[in-house]
């Protein structure tokens, strides 16, 4: 087993492993009760983590894990209201000035 992925929040956790596991990697996470420890012992011991069954899926999982992660790079132009003619960046769907939806435009 190896460990490809740790994390302070579970939900984290729990997506790395729900994402390698659809891509058909086996996995098992640990320390899902031992948060309740955290103070007594050190942070790091606790935080949740991702391990891949089957050591020849390491290289892969790490792959899949960083590309998940990476930023997205795929960007939206910004676009005019036509109700009161704001430009509005294209990450907006609402104008945030007057409110008007933007497949309005």
């Amino acid at each position: 087993m190896k460990l490809v992925f740790t994390s302070l929040d579970f939900v984290d956790a729990g997506l790395m492993q729900s994402m390698l596991e659809a891509e058909g990697i086996p996995t098992d996470m640990r320390n899902l009760r031992s948060s309740s420890l955290a103070g007594e012992i050190p942070v790091l011991e606790v935080m949740p983590e991702v391990w891949v069954l089957d050591d020849a899926s390491e290289e892969r999982a790490l792959g899949l894990i960083k590309a998940f992660r990476a930023e997205p790079t795929e960007t939206f132009p910004d676009w005019k209201c036509l109700g009161c003619g704001e430009i509005i960046p294209g990450s907006f769907t609402e104008c945030w000035k007057c409110g008007r939806p933007m497949d309005a435009v």
